[in-house]
Formats: structure tokens, sequence, C-alpha cells
């Protein structure tokens, strides 16, 4: 079996070293592949074709499956379809392998072809509760190349309404999309849509380590990678008596999971603010502040209580704010409760501390403040 640096090697002869880089950074989300290419036979002839995507997961599989005598043979047929069962049965009884081959991702990737083309199908496969979006990252990330319709695909993965579904859409979109094609993707998503998609987006999403993942048997998440990462280190720091390290692991563990949970939040609090929906806006708010405090979602949880009624609460939020948007918060809540010269005073030191940190003012500021 060939090592990782082998492999590397291999691929920058095959391709060039950017091009490699580039296949490179896709075969780390589908660890399957990247074993594959670890036997020497298999490497040998997937080099026979290099080409800019002879390295990309779809045509690896396609590979494995030509080696078994199951590409070239009518997708309707029986043998096929025989085996794509297989897999499915094993999914669905819980009996499928800690260690996934290269083999069934591409047929389950032939599987997700086949859905494509039904409407019906396809929908009911992303917004099955318990869907398993672990598990079928790496069989999508090889459907990919032969999507007819990727774009109404992505459209059906973002809303569905599973952040863990959003996500392997997004990872798709950048893996698999020119950027000049991406545009295209999201035009037709509605506001709300958008918003729930970027947040996530910003979620850290760092690749696990694909050592770990091979002698675990554990596929990727592409949700909480960095989270899963920090805590094996952690686990494995903890079995080696350096507790000092498995602590760290343990911290950064939190504190990621924290921001995903926080990030989330934030994107359904848009929503619900957008549909009008004020209570779950403000759960939302509350949520994401404990998840993951910052001024900024501190400001929006006050504004959020201030617009409900309750200005008091809301006071009492901002009240040891020194940033800008909290002073001016402050300032507006302390009108609101007839304290006028509390008003002034804040919306004075919040106008002062725009004007520092070269952050644009709003035209009504100085005047509010002068004339109160």
């Amino acid at each position: 079996m060939l090592k990782d640096a082998e492999i590397l090697s291999r691929l920058i002869d095959s391709l060039g070293a950017e091009t490699a880089k580039k296949a490179f950074y896709r075969l780390q989300w589908v660890p399957e592949a990247w074993q594959a290419l670890r036997n020497p036979e298999f490497l040998e002839s997937a080099e026979e074709d290099a080409h800019e995507h002879a390295f990309h997961p779809g045509v690896l599989a396609d590979l494995a499956l030509a080696q078994e005598g199951l590409l070239a043979i009518n997708p309707a047929d029986p043998s096929l379809q025989a085996e794509i069962e297989r897999v499915l049965r094993a999914i669905g009884s819980g009996t499928e392998p800690a260690t996934r081959t290269l083999l069934d991702v591409g047929l389950l990737a032939r599987h997700l072809l086949r859905l494509e083309n039904s409407e019906d199908s396809l929908r009911s496969w992303a917004e099955a509760p318990g869907a398993g979006y672990l598990r079928w990252a790496s069989p999508l990330a090889c459907a990919w190349h032969h999507l007819q319709h990727p774009r109404h695909l992505f459209q059906i993965l973002i809303r569905c309404g599973s952040p863990e579904a959003a996500y392997l859409a997004l990872r798709s979109l950048e893996l698999f999309v020119s950027e000049a094609d991406r545009d295209g993707f999201l035009e037709s998503m509605t506001i709300e849509e958008r918003l729930f998609a970027f947040a996530l987006g910003e979620i850290p999403g760092t690749p696990p380590d694909l050592m770990v993942l091979r002698q675990e048997g554990q596929q990727p998440s592409a949700y909480d990678a960095r989270a899963d990462l920090a805590l094996r280190e952690a686990l494995a720091s903890a079995q080696k008596g350096e507790f000092a390290a498995a602590r760290k692991g343990l911290t950064l563990g939190w504190e990621i999971r924290n921001r995903q949970g926080a990030l989330i939040s934030d994107a359904l609090a848009e929503m619900a603010h957008r549909q009008g929906d004020s209570l779950l806006e403000l759960e939302a708010r509350r949520q994401s502040l404990e998840a993951h405090a910052t001024p900024a979602r501190r400001v929006a949880l006050a504004a959020c209580l201030f617009s409900a009624g309750r200005p008091e609460d809301a006071l009492e939020i901002v009240r040891p704010m020194d940033d800008p948007a909290g002073l001016i918060l402050g300032g507006l809540i302390h009108l609101r409760l007839g304290d006028r010269a509390s008003a002034a005073s804040s919306l004075r030191c919040g106008y002062q501390a725009m004007i520092q940190g070269n952050i644009p003012l709003p035209t009504w500021l100085p005047r509010l403040a002068d004339g109160l």
C-alpha cells in the first residue's frame, strides 16, 4: 500500500502542482477515494487517463465501478440495481461496515443520480428525518460530476431546513462549482435562504485528518470537522496522560461547537424577523448570545427586546456596554423611558465612539444628541 506522500507526489507528476493541489483538496472530503489510491494498481489505472478531472472523486468512483463491470451496463440493469440495493439495505438495517469502499460509495452515487430523475424521490431523500447527511457526503461528491441539474439539488438541500444539509450543499458549491457559476446557484434563493446559507458558510469546516479517519473507520463531517478533530486529539492526549493538551483540545472543541450553534441561531433569528415571528426571533437571539457572546449579539438581543416593548429588560443588557452600537441603543432606550439626560449622555458617547472608530454616522445621531 502506498503512503500519502507517495500518492501526492504521483498526483503532482500527473497533473502539475496547481491542478494536483485542487484535486487533493477535493479528495480530502472523500476518504474512500484516497484510500483506493493507496492501492498501486488502482492508482496506475487512474494515471492512465491523466487530465484535469482525472482524479475527481466522481471519476475515481466510476473507475471502481468499471473494474467490477458495473459502469458500462444499463442503469436499469438488474445486476447493478441489486448491488445498489445491497448497500442501501446495509444502511437501513444499521449493518453498514465501519469502513466503506469506493465501490460502495460509487453505488450510492448512482442511487443519487437515479433519484435525480424523480422530483418526489429526491425531495423525500433530502427531507427524511435523520437523513444521515454525513453518510451521503462522499456519494454526493462523487455524483456531482454527473448531475444533470445540480442547481436543483442544491436548492432542495438548502430548503429542507437541516443545517447539515445546507452545509453539505455549500461545501459542494465550493468544491465543484467555479466562482463564475456560483451566482447562478444563489440567484433563485429567497433572502431567508441566503441568510441561512451564508450564516452556515461562516462555520469553520476544515477537513479532518485523513489518517485519523482511516484508523477509526469514520467519515468526515463537513459540518463540525474541526470540533471532531479537536475532540479526537484531546482523547488521544488523555490516553497518553497529557492532560494539559487534552484540556486544550476539549476547550477548543467546545468553543467551536458553541460558535456553530450561535451562527445557526443568528440565521434563524434573521428569518424569524423577516417573517414577523417576534417570539421565535427573541428566543433565537437569546440562544445565540448564550452560545457565543459578542457585542453585536448583545445589541441584537437588546434591540429585539426593545422592539417587543420591553425597554427595561433591553437596558439591562446594554447598560454595561461601551461600544458605539450599544451606547446608541442605550440612548434610545433611555429616551423611551423618559430619561432625557441619560439618553443625551449615551448618544453623545456613542457619537464620539463612532467618530473615533471611523464608523459611518447616521444623519440623525448628532441632531438627536444635541436636541436632548
